[in-house]
């Protein structure tokens, strides 16, 4: 619900005005508003010293680019086509917590993940003039998606998921605002408001994952 709602606002306010790295890098600065208060109140800041910090800022690297192909779909396609393709990443997830994290999977969920990804491909239609680029690259966005899931069921023994999400939205912070640097548009009266919204809406959603 809550990525629903930052999706929305970044479509109906920001997507037209602003790069999309640009975007990122805002979103990723005031996420840490509320990654703060929770390292304050809640852990602590001495969770942020562990030895999964590189593991960390690679979910970082891909959330960045998982972000990054979201917002650049909503440029040109309606929620009801990005979201079905979205929605592919717990199937996906599925898939590899079988193979990789060695969980049982039975029939019923087999089946279930067979008829999702039916539902996916008449969502999408590839193979015709409908099926564009950008849907192209949702589909490799789901899958960064549910490596990056994958990635905290892997490592989260011993780890705290403040210190994730921390991790993970700093290291965007840094990658886009050097990627944006050339072509960054200066912020448009009350728009700082709305990236300051978008940027706690974002980080709480990273603490609930």
């Amino acid at each position: 619900t809550i990525f629903v709602f930052l999706d929305s606002i970044i479509k109906k306010y920001l997507v037209n005005d602003y790069p999309v790295l640009e975007i990122n890098f805002y979103i990723c600065l005031f996420s840490l508003i509320p990654i703060s208060l929770a390292l304050q109140f809640i852990s602590g800041w001495n969770v942020l010293k562990n030895n999964k910090v590189h593991i960390q800022l690679l979910r970082g690297v891909l959330g960045l680019i998982c972000a990054a192909i979201i917002i650049n779909s909503f440029k040109s396609h309606a929620f009801s086509e990005i979201y079905p393709i979205l929605f592919s990443t717990p199937l996906i997830l599925i898939i590899l917590s079988y193979f990789v994290l060695k969980e049982k999977v039975g029939v019923r969920r087999i089946t279930a993940v067979l008829i999702g990804f039916l539902g996916v491909l008449i969502v999408s239609r590839p193979g015709t003039i409908h099926f564009t680029f950008s849907l192209f690259l949702l589909f490799i966005g789901a899958i960064i998606l549910a490596v990056n899931v994958l990635l905290i069921r892997m490592y989260a023994t011993n780890q705290s998921s403040i210190a994730f999400a921390f991790y993970g939205f700093l290291s965007g912070l840094v990658l886009s605002g050097l990627l944006c640097y050339n072509y960054y548009i200066p912020v448009k009266g009350t728009d700082i408001y709305i990236f300051i919204i978008c940027g706690i809406v974002a980080g709480t959603g990273g603490l609930c994952i």
